[in-house]
């Protein structure tokens, strides 16, 4: 995992992250871990806080603290001192110091601690062995990387040598075998396969190096990268190719890997690729402008930005800025640049909305050096689908095929010389559009206060194909189109007349087929939500049902909500997370972003009672219960104890309340002052935790000292 010179926050959330505490030295630079973070401050001492290996003693190597404690010293003497290099792994992290030698800690699987073979896990560093299993150990290493989801490590010697230790099932130590694992460090081969005892640093003086999950990367003082492993299907490294295969990639100043690798060249562009054929990622965020100091940009760029600067053409320092608007259902947010800043005013764009199928497309974006870069495509469709990944509403997006470069990060987007939306998403063909019609009415939509945005249906529905479902329902035979109606929800559009069964005929007057779609007049076949998130929140709609045995009308009003009103939000950016502590126990509300925390493949992770939730339950709250509270962890302390293994429970009752959102929690406490314990109670029958009232108090003060918790109540 690459380490970099950062301002740091720390910010409670369950164990990814660390409660902030009181702290005397300036942390100079930060690594995160899968699970835990490394930080340096400016004395050279090292700290650490999380869940995973700290280097903190003890009997475990896995280790868990909520605020930043010195990494430990060798043996479990004093604090390790002099840092120079660090980097926080999966399983294990790694350490230079300044005499030259490497350190490292946590579980020692595949031999990833490089300390010889059946040395076992350590809480504390041990220093890595030199080749040949030294245990002098490795002499002159200025620069390690312990990874972030594999398991195995890299370091750099003063004289740009690479070596490598730990897991090698694909070639991932670059020693020309694969299928096995180093218990001790070997040096990397160079590229040439034909060559015998030559290696990296004799080819090429390296001064970088990242391990991705199976793969490794390493950057030479000339700006060229090598990489090996699963990603390249080679145990020696290859300088990595440039775009389409020719030449090489170069002038690189930065890599990283994961599961895939990143590049970053002397022209702050970046790169990507996963089996080789780099790709340009165009950097930073793009925007257009709306009036003379306020531009509209795609909305990734706003969620939980704490300081937001923008550059323009001509202008080469940045100008401050600050959200006015952000809606992450249509994907669009307004920004005002400072105008005391800018040198002279911006000259706003108008959108024009026309759609031409098949029409040739320019796109335009400003790079990180304020270059003016183009590409070109050909507008192919208009769909109905999220036009980002955050959404639960589907939006109208227009679809650009043929791309000749990546977009999706606010490109500009022009038919002719007319703009006709920005970049929202792009895969290596296609690129998705926020198209000008959408645009325009957000810039309508934000000249009220408050800025109403867009419909948000409230209802789900299912094709109406099966023609016993038809008949179960007691459609005439001529009646052929519609869609069933299988769910409604508590909050959004028809939330409030539409019921389970109805069949929906049309939507202003517009006819939907059995799969849910109708013939828009310019886009042609479209998805029926079109009809309410394309209007603003306020505006009239009419549904056209079959209803009980008969054809109704039924009109009502478009209504969106705000996402804090879900039983379980899909997002909570811009603020901290919602929890309570009591007696080591932390409850917090469910989220979707709460889920996605748990990293790749969440989905698959999640207990199935919390899951079902988010799928069958997010959208319907109730005067009753409007929001769901899970038990996500349990801090070891004695008041504690027998309950430390229960966590991702959902609180069914706390002394008896039924808990149906935050603020019931404290409420349920105070309840029966007279008792003597505080019960919290579970679904599915899970067990009860049951808390001593007289020696909460004195726990909830110790807990908070050892775990440094200076706050712990977070509730809207």
């Amino acid at each position: 995992m690459k380490t970099k010179t950062l301002s740091v926050i720390l910010s409670l959330f369950i164990l990814s992250q660390c409660y902030s505490t009181q702290f005397c030295a300036r942390l100079k630079n930060v690594s995160a871990g899968e699970t835990h973070t490394l930080a340096l401050d400016e004395y050279g001492n090292l700290w650490a806080c999380g869940s995973g290996p700290l280097g903190l003693g003890g009997s475990e190597a896995y280790q868990s603290a909520l605020s930043l404690q010195q990494v430990h010293g060798p043996n479990n003497v004093g604090f390790l001192k002099n840092i120079i290099s660090f980097d926080a792994g999966w399983e294990h992290s790694l350490v230079a110091t300044s005499d030259g030698f490497c350190w490292s800690f946590g579980y020692d699987s595949y031999g990833k601690l490089g300390n010889g073979p059946n040395e076992g896990d350590s809480s504390v560093p041990v220093k890595v062995h030199g080749l040949n299993n030294d245990p002098n150990g490795l002499r002159n290493i200025v620069k390690v990387s312990a990874g972030r989801s594999g398991k195995h490590s890299l370091a750099i010697d003063s004289n740009g040598y690479v070596l490598s230790w730990g897991l090698n099932d694909y070639g991932q130590c670059g020693d020309g075998n694969s299928g096995d694992y180093k218990e001790s460090p070997v040096l990397v081969l160079d590229s040439n396969s034909q060559t015998q005892g030559k290696y990296l640093g004799g080819e090429a003086f390296i001064i970088d190096v990242d391990a991705g999950r199976f793969h490794s990367l390493a950057l030479s003082d000339e700006g060229f990268v090598y990489e090996w492993g699963y990603n390249n299907n080679s145990s020696i490294p290859k300088k990595v190719p440039g775009p389409n295969g020719v030449d090489y990639l170069k002038n690189i100043i930065d890599i990283a890997a994961l599961e895939q690798s990143l590049a970053v060249d002397s022209n702050n562009q970046v790169w990507q690729w996963l089996y080789g054929n780099p790709e340009r990622i165009p950097g930073g965020g793009m925007g257009t402008t709306y009036l003379e100091h306020i531009v509209k940009v795609a909305v990734g760029y706003g969620i939980n930005a704490a300081v937001i600067k923008i550059k323009r053409f001509g202008q080469n320092e940045f100008v401050p800025a600050e959200i006015k608007i952000i809606d992450y259902e249509s994907n669009l947010a307004l920004i005002e640049l400072d105008p005391n800043a800018l040198k002279k005013a911006l000259i706003p764009l108008k959108f024009n909305a026309k759609y031409e199928k098949g029409a040739e497309v320019n796109f335009y974006w400003l790079s990180a050096s304020v270059q003016i870069y183009s590409g070109r495509g050909f507008l192919d469709r208009a769909a109905v689908d999220s036009s980002s990944p955050i959404a639960f509403s589907r939006t109208l997006t227009l679809v650009a095929a043929n791309i000749s470069d990546l977009t999706g990060s606010g490109q500009l987007y022009c038919i002719g010389t007319e703009p006709a939306g920005i970049a929202c998403w792009s895969n290596n063909k296609e690129a998705g559009i926020i198209p000008a019609e959408t645009i325009n009415r957000f810039l309508n939509d934000a000249k009220n206060s408050p800025y109403n945005g867009t419909g948000a249906a409230g209802f789900f529905t299912t094709g109406l194909l099966d023609p016993a479902l038809r008949k179960y329902l007691k459609l005439p035979p001529e009646m052929q189109n519609g869609v069933y109606v299988s769910d409604v929800y508590t909050i959004g559009t028809g939330s409030d007349v539409l019921k389970i069964g109805d069949v929906l005929e049309s939507i202003d007057g517009f006819e939907l087929n059995s799969y849910g779609r109708f013939i828009h007049p310019k886009y042609d076949a479209l998805l029926f939500d079109y009809l309410i998130t394309g209007k603003t929140a306020g505006e009239k709609i009419i549904f056209d049902i079959w209803r009980d045995g008969k054809k109704q009308k039924i009109e009502t009003v478009v209504k969106n909500f705000d996402v804090s009103r879900m039983l379980v939000p899909w997002y909570d950016f811009d603020s901290q997370p919602q929890y309570f502590i009591i007696g080591g126990c932390i409850l917090q509300r469910l989220t979707k972003t709460y889920l996605e925390a748990r990293g790749a493949d969440w989905a698959g992770k999640v207990e199935p009672h919390i899951y079902n939730y988010l799928l069958n339950e997010a959208f319907k709250p109730t005067e009753t219960r409007k929001a769901i509270i899970v038990l996500s962890f349990v801090l070891p302390a004695d008041i504690t104890l027998g309950y430390h293994g229960l966590s991702q429970l959902v609180v069914d009752s706390i002394n008896g309340m039924k808990i149906g959102s935050m603020k019931d929690i404290p409420a349920a406490l105070a309840l029966n002052p007279e008792k003597k314990y505080d019960v919290i109670e579970f679904e599915l029958s899970e067990p009860k935790i049951v808390l001593d009232k007289a020696k909460t108090q004195t726990a909830n003060l110790t807990i908070a000292k050892t775990y440094g918790i200076d706050k712990s109540v977070n509730i809207k």
